[in-house]
């Protein structure tokens, strides 16, 4: 164990299903920190924040801090920040949560206000599938050539008893 850097775990279907750990899961995450053998979280899920994730899995068991967590969505402002050099803050439609980055990106959520948007970013979670959709679907009817984002495109979670549908996987 000596020669590993870092371990990293996904938690969905890896260390949890729904939210049961699997058997041997806290005990083993145990082991590695008695040990001081580091590891992170990784997740799909981008609709949660780290401090929601970590109280998650905290919450069955598996000690977690916020910033042991990285998500399918933690990339989205440094790719804002890389490719946004225009110096105005792009708005983009936004199905789920996500974080702001002041003077290069904001978000709308009301899909009456979508055709003021640059873009469109689906990051899951719950909402009104038919009327975001439609209204996302009228979007790209009007501007086709602009940008639409998944962070996480799977289309199912793994759970105790088999798969639910992710609301990523619902287009």
């Amino acid at each position: 164990m000596s020669n590993i850097k870092v371990i990293l775990w996904d938690i969905d279907g890896t260390l949890l299903l729904g939210n049961t750990p699997i058997p041997g899961a806290v005990e083993f995450l145990d082991v590695l920190r008695k040990d001081n053998v580091p590891f992170f979280f990784l997740t799909n899920n981008s609709t949660n924040t780290h401090e929601e994730i970590s109280a998650r899995l905290t919450k069955v068991g598996i000690a977690a801090k916020p910033d042991e967590i990285g998500s399918s969505s933690d990339p989205v402002p440094k790719y804002f920040r890389k490719v946004n050099t225009s110096g105005k803050a792009w708005k983009y439609f936004l199905i789920g949560r996500q974080q702001e980055v002041p003077g290069v990106i904001t978000y709308e959520s009301d899909p009456e206000k979508i055709m003021e948007c640059d873009g469109v970013i689906h990051n899951g979670g719950k909402y009104d599938w038919l009327t975001t959709m439609t209204a996302v679907v009228n979007f790209f009817i009007k501007f086709p050539e602009k940008p639409f984002i998944v962070s996480n495109p799977d289309i199912l979670n793994p759970v105790k008893d088999g798969f639910s549908i992710c609301s990523n996987g619902q287009m």
